[in-house]
């Protein structure tokens, strides 16, 4: 049995990397509604500053203000999320390498004491099949928590993308009714 709970080696390493994959659609999508949303954004606002340089007096300037603010708090947030969860992928591909090489020391000292060569050989294949199983499984780890990194720090961006396109599409109808 391997060390994540399966007694077929490389089946949760094989299911991280779906899971991935189904991370990786998720993600698409996401960035498809932020997508959609910016654009509703720019255009409902390049025709506020239109309008704005055309008769100032009349510009909605609470809107105009916001953009700059509301852009440097959202990348600000996702520069922050991003940065910690980098800073916990570190500190765990560093355990886990922490952990192959003692494991790796283990398995010099187990060839060495070894009662039989048989023993040697059945210790080593073992270990071999093991280790190949761990890093099947942190690879994919790896990979799947690269994809969340970037959810991770997108995540605000498209908060506000999509907040902003509900509230001036509300606005776009209020406009258009007063008409």
């Amino acid at each position: 049995m391997s060390r994540h709970g399966s007694t077929i080696p490389g089946l949760e390493a094989a299911a991280r990397w779906f899971q991935t994959g189904l991370d990786l659609i998720g993600a698409a999508v996401t960035l498809g509604e932020m997508t959609l949303a910016a654009s509703s954004v720019i255009g409902t606002r390049t025709a506020l500053a239109a309008a704005a340089l055309r008769e100032p007096h009349r510009a909605d300037h609470a809107e105009l203000a916001r953009m700059g603010p509301e852009k440097i708090a959202a990348f600000g947030e996702a520069g922050a999320a991003i940065a910690m969860e980098m800073w916990q992928l570190q500190r765990d591909t560093l355990a886990f390498i922490a952990a192959q090489v003692q494991g790796a020391t283990c398995m010099a000292l187990s060839l060495s004491t070894a009662p039989t060569l048989l023993h040697a050989i059945d210790a080593q294949s073992s270990y071999v099949a093991e280790t190949l199983d761990r890093a099947a499984h942190e690879s994919a780890t790896i990979a799947g928590r690269a994809l969340n990194i970037a959810a991770i720090g997108a995540a605000p961006i498209h908060r506000r993308a999509t907040a902003n396109a509900r509230r001036l599409a509300k606005r776009r109808g209020r406009v258009a009714s007063m008409r």
